[in-house]
């Protein structure tokens, strides 16, 4: 297959990853599914590993076309326009919907809707708690500070996935300084990885730290920085993705795509399937981010494994190019079917009217079609316009002014960051 600008099986990962997080909160599904395939929210490791090789993949190919040793001044711009585009590609779709939720809580009557279902009030906020989400989201502290409130009167937590976007921010704020002054010596893979044993015999085996805690995830993202550091530097044998090898014969392809689909059922399975306290261990997310950066080197070679079946690689491309919007639209939504079901289904238990396949299929329907309807929506409308004006940002020449604004705030948010994360 040819390497084309879109790697289309590191999309069925994301669209894999994406259905993964979908199932872990959508509790009007789980009663109608075996639980071993609701509880997958090792979705989020396989998103850490294909973002850090995305991102890495995409600053080194910057350094590489400047052949020549890169001056200060121009790694201020790669900098610079590295944050800009992230900040496009990541903040609009955010802001609004938790403007939208924002608003949303503020119109609703809270206390009467909680007084009559109290099994609400876990997953329902207050303006306050929306506010607080939105400095906790432009701040990049949410896994931190994930039960701490700001604010007196802030009891609940809207939007608790962000947490795993908190994390991504906190690798972005680092990354680039780290690649742009180390990436060209020979020695930094080995570093990196020593770095990486070192994090995970620390972090996953040793110290007992939370799930949110983003020192519980480097190694799933350094795993995403050395497959882009293999592919850029080729330290993978060229034979391996040549045609005529035996990597090409449908012998082989066979084996690889069994090989593929077996890892796919166990990051999906393994959480649900062993103890949940087991599942939640350091150790074992360990285990997910080894099994998540298989896969992603197995679709890094672009041949055509990973899910390579029509219409399901369809459907998985699909929803791995709304899988942001996606993230970010579900619980707010799945918020807002519970609340129409608290006010008009009172007299029913929970979330389980009737536990027949016929009710299965309209209560699925009800909440995933408008999901993915308000998703792509927000993909087209949103994303991709904030996108390319990130893009066209980046190509007008900066001045010294803004350029140091940016690294200003940046190094504001990032000693916000360990300060909070020593001291709060």
């Amino acid at each position: 297959m040819k390497s084309t600008k879109k790697n289309l099986e590191i999309e069925r990962l994301r669209g894999i990853s994406i259905i993964l997080v979908f199932l872990v909160h959508a509790e009007y599904i789980k009663i109608y599914l075996p639980s071993f395939i609701c509880n997958s929210f090792t979705g989020v490791d396989l998103f850490f590993v294909i973002s850090g090789y995305v991102v890495t993949l995409s600053l080194l190919k910057t350094f590489e076309n400047n052949k020549t040793e890169i001056n200060f001044k121009e790694k201020k711009v790669i900098i610079r326009n590295f944050f800009i585009r992230r900040f496009f590609r990541l903040e609009p779709v955010g802001y609004i919907i938790i403007l939208g939720q924002l608003f949303m809580v503020t119109i609703i009557s809270f206390d009467k809707i909680v007084m009559s279902n109290p099994l609400l009030m876990s997953y329902l906020s207050t303006p306050i708690d929306v506010i607080e989400t939105l400095i906790k989201f432009t701040l990049f502290t949410f896994n931190y500070s994930y039960d701490i409130h700001f604010f007196e009167n802030s009891k609940y937590v809207p939007m608790p996935h962000l947490w795993s976007l908190a994390v991504e921010w906190q690798f972005y704020l680092i990354l680039p300084f780290i690649l742009i002054m180390f990436s060209r010596e020979s020695y930094f893979i080995f570093i990196l990885i020593i770095f990486l044993i070192i994090s995970a015999i620390s972090f996953n085996f040793v110290l007992d730290i939370h799930y949110t805690d983003s020192r519980s995830r480097i190694v799933q993202i350094g795993f995403g920085v050395l497959l882009a550091l293999f592919q850029i530097k080729n330290i993978v044998p060229k034979t391996i993705v040549q045609k005529g090898t035996y990597i090409g014969s449908n012998n082989f392809r066979f084996i690889a795509v069994s090989i593929s689909m077996i890892l796919i059922f166990c990051i999906a399975t393994l959480p649900g399937i062993i103890d949940k306290k087991v599942a939640l261990d350091n150790s074992m997310i360990f285990v997910y981010g080894v099994i998540s950066a298989v896969l992603v080197h197995i679709a890094i070679l672009e041949k055509e494994i990973i899910m390579p079946f029509p219409i399901i690689s369809n459907i998985l491309e699909f929803f791995g190019k709304i899988s942001y919007s996606l993230y970010f639209t579900h619980i707010s939504l799945i918020n807002i079917y519970k609340l129409i079901l608290s006010k008009y289904y009172l007299s029913i238990p929970f979330f389980a009217v009737k536990q027949d396949f016929i009710f299965a299929i309209i209560q699925i329907s009800l909440i995933s079609c408008p999901i993915i309807i308000i998703s792509y929506i927000l993909h087209i409308w949103v994303e991709l316009p904030f996108i390319k004006l990130g893009r066209k940002i980046t190509t007008i020449e900066g001045s010294t002014l803004v350029d140091n604004f940016i690294f200003y705030l940046i190094g504001f948010i990032l000693f916000f960051n360990i300060l909070y994360f020593n001291f709060l």
